[in-house]
């Protein structure tokens, strides 16, 4: 047992286990964010905040793990590492002390360091989160007056709005889009452990592909033509 699929099972008993998770929360396996171009092992949503774990086993490197968790930062008020104990000296070196650091020396989980919370206020954020058709709903919703569908314009639109409430909108909407495989989850491991073949049903929904705006999908091709590297 080693893997990173094992280590994930591992972590997710163990979140349940201690109460950081329970029935009703959103646990997201591989969440995808930023244009689909930023991605983190696990994610978890509880009490209107978000966390996010990364995984590094024996068989990994710590290479892009600095970088990695600086992005992670941005995002997420809490940031866990887990770490195969090969790494841990490496990654206490390099890590910032608010990230909380885990170590799993083959067969359990130990906590190394707690870090801390640091809730996200960049609303920038939490616009991020959204897709163009939650970023109409939000506008809706407190009556904000548009008249497009882009989304350019409509997050100029929702910038008016208080951090909390975007944050709140950011997370209904991910709820609102994981929701159906989140609840096979805790369905399937309601009496007992998780296993690795559980977490298909906490990867990314196939009505999360299809709900993409094509305005989303248009944004997404601009900004990877202009991050293409000049020759």
């Amino acid at each position: 047992m080693g893997l990173e699929i094992d280590i994930k099972s591992l972590v997710l008993n163990y979140l349940f286990e201690k109460q950081m998770v329970s029935f009703g929360d959103l646990v997201i396996n591989e969440f995808t964010y930023g244009n689909f171009s930023r991605r983190v092992d696990l994610a978890f949503i509880k009490n209107n905040e978000i966390y996010g774990i990364e995984i590094k086993s024996e068989f990994d490197t710590l290479n892009r793990l600095d970088g990695q968790v600086k992005e992670y930062l941005k995002v997420f008020d809490k940031v866990i590492v887990v770490v195969a104990t090969k790494h841990l000296n490496h990654a206490l070196e390099i890590l910032p002390e608010s990230v909380a650091l885990w170590e799993f020396n083959g067969e359990r989980l130990k906590v190394v360091r707690r870090g801390k919370k640091i809730k996200i206020r960049d609303k920038s954020v939490f616009i991020d989160l959204m897709r163009v058709t939650d970023l109409i709903k939000v506008s809706n919703f407190f009556g904000l007056k548009h008249e497009t569908k882009s989304r350019h314009e409509l997050s100029k639109v929702v910038l008016n709005l208080p951090t909390n409430k975007l944050r709140e909108a950011a997370l209904t909407a991910l709820f609102r889009r994981y929701s159906d495989g989140v609840s096979l989850f805790f369905n399937n491991v309601k009496h007992r452990k998780v296993e690795n073949s559980d977490l298909t049903t906490l990867s990314l929904n196939k009505k999360e592909s299809a709900s993409r705006d094509l305005s989303d999908i248009l944004e997404d091709l601009n900004k990877n033509l202009f991050e293409l590297p000049l020759s």
